[in-house]
């Protein structure tokens, strides 16, 4: 009985994740005088503070396809955010962020190891460490529809830009460099799409302006007593003008 009630409370906890996947925290990029800020937050505005030391890897990337060398590239960790200052222009950032172990409870999810939360009292329906990665597309260049090598990342399979109001982009979810099937991939305003077999998913696009699409990914793990599996989150970025 305590295993039917425990895998219950497990796919009641999915379901509740996944059914509201536009709220919670983005991760993206913005552009200031002084470089690219790491945001996190409400986006495209809300932003909310961090521990910079979450931010684990920011590349930039030149509209004539060139990956920026870490030499054009200087991080500034700030009291609750990150600031990269890139030396040459860009049409491409991404950046990956480790927010680390997260638990869902029966009286909510708590930023906090299965560990912490049972010694506070909490009854705990499932552990997860959680890591995050956007690209945000700036300027037109080769990179929009290129992979960049993140372990999860959204791929659009052409030019946004060149997608009319209301018709569809066609985008590759890709895992480890391999097209991944059957996940959902969400836009800004909360529709929901499906991969093909061939990781392949077609959003409509509803009209001018800012664009988010994101999708989720879990990960079983067997051999860590403080997660259950491992929450990859994959952004992506743009404005069509």
């Amino acid at each position: 009985m305590r295993f039917v009630i425990r895998r219950f409370l497990l796919t009641m906890a999915a379901a509740a994740w996944m059914a509201a996947p536009v709220h919670g925290h983005h991760l993206w990029a913005v552009k200031t005088d002084g470089g690219y800020v790491v945001a996190r937050g409400v986006a495209p505005e809300e932003l909310h503070p961090y521990d910079p030391g979450r931010v684990t890897q920011f590349w930039a990337f030149s509209p004539d396809g060139r990956k920026i060398s870490p030499d054009n590239v200087a991080r500034i960790d700030e009291q609750k955010q990150v600031r990269f200052a890139v030396s040459e222009p860009v049409s491409l950032v991404a950046v990956s962020c480790d927010w680390g172990y997260r638990v869902n409870t029966t009286r909510g999810k708590k930023l906090m190891s299965r560990e912490k939360a049972e010694e506070a009292g909490l009854r705990v329906v499932s552990a997860f460490f959680s890591t995050q990665y956007a690209k945000v597309w700036l300027q037109d260049g080769p990179w929009v529809n290129t992979p960049v090598g993140m372990k999860f990342e959204i791929v659009p399979l052409e030019n946004p830009q060149e997608v009319s109001s209301g018709g569809e982009l066609s985008v590759r979810l890709l895992f480890d460099g391999r097209p991944t099937k059957e996940i959902s991939v969400f836009s800004e305003k909360g529709e929901e799409w499906k991969t093909d077999r061939e990781g392949v998913g077609r959003i409509k696009l509803a009209g001018k302006g800012f664009h988010l699409l994101m999708a989720r990914h879990q990960v079983p793990v067997r051999d860590d007593p403080n997660k259950d599996y491992h929450l990859y989150t994959t952004f992506f970025i743009f404005e069509v003008e």
